[in-house]
């Protein structure tokens, strides 16, 4: 009884824009449903295991710009541009143009920052497609070192600049760093006294993190480690996200192999 409330819990209701009613469902990532479809055992029993961390969907601060940029990329099927563009083009007046820069990759441009945010949260294109606002435009990323740091106090603290007539920055965002030990089965994660701080609506990294109105802690720019592949001994990607990748490629070509 539990796994198959659980299974039934799987599935959430959506609306197309002409007000048609599809299910999603987060085990099986199937969606465009006109009704649940049961599980299988292998399915139910998957259901079972802890959900992952949902990841943050980056959204921009409502603050004065020109341009907001959204871009798309293949996750379950090839991007429809011209289906997509069409969408845009139909429910966001303030889209102002649509540009494909390759085959897996297509550009919005709106005048606003509400309708951009609201591009990337609608289902109708989040769950088919990659739908991802540039970090870089965004949020930026520092780091603050200090023994005796939790979590939890560098998600309350602000950071603040040299200049007081700037305003301070809120943090969305924190990890705590370390060093990994030791190889395969072994292999553990050993913490440290830093931490990576995202800080949100700015592309200028704060001079200080100020915690619990108390301490002030220099902020220095976060570089992250240069990713490589254990296997074709190249640069810019490592074995897990190659065979990620290859997957994606795969169930892409067998979803247009299916609709021929």
């Amino acid at each position: 009884m539990a796994a198959a409330a659980k299974a039934d819990s799987d599935w959430t209701v959506h609306r197309t824009k002409d007000g048609k009613t599809f299910y999603w469902n987060k085990i099986t990532q199937d969606g465009f449903q006109e009704e649940k479809q049961p599980l299988t055992d292998k399915e139910v029993e998957n259901s079972l295991k802890p959900d992952p961390p949902t990841p943050r969907v980056r959204k921009y601060q409502d603050a004065p710009g020109e341009r907001w940029q959204v871009f798309f990329r293949p996750k379950h099927k090839p991007l429809q541009t011209m289906q997509i563009s069409e969408e845009l083009w139909k429910h966001y007046p303030g889209v102002t143009d649509v540009t494909k820069l390759h085959q897996n990759k297509l550009r919005a441009t709106v005048n606003n920052p509400k309708e951009n945010n609201a591009i990337v949260c609608d289902p109708w294109f989040c769950i088919e497609y990659r739908v991802r606002i540039p970090a870089r435009s965004v949020e930026i990323d520092g780091v603050v070192s200090e023994n005796g740091l939790t979590v939890q106090q560098v998600l309350t603290a602000v950071g603040h600049f040299k200049r007081r007539s700037l305003p301070s920055i809120p943090v969305i965002e924190a990890r705590q760093m370390g060093t990994a030990e030791g190889e395969g089965a072994s292999k553990r994660f050993v913490p440290s006294s830093s931490y990576r701080v995202t800080f949100a609506g700015t592309t200028a990294l704060p001079d200080y993190l100020v915690v619990d109105n108390m301490l002030r802690l220099t902020v220095r720019m976060y570089r992250p480690r240069v990713m490589s592949c254990s296997n074709c001994k190249k640069l810019g990607h490592t074995a897990a996200t190659r065979r990620s990748v290859a997957n994606e490629e795969r169930n892409i070509r067998t979803s247009s192999a299916r609709k021929r």
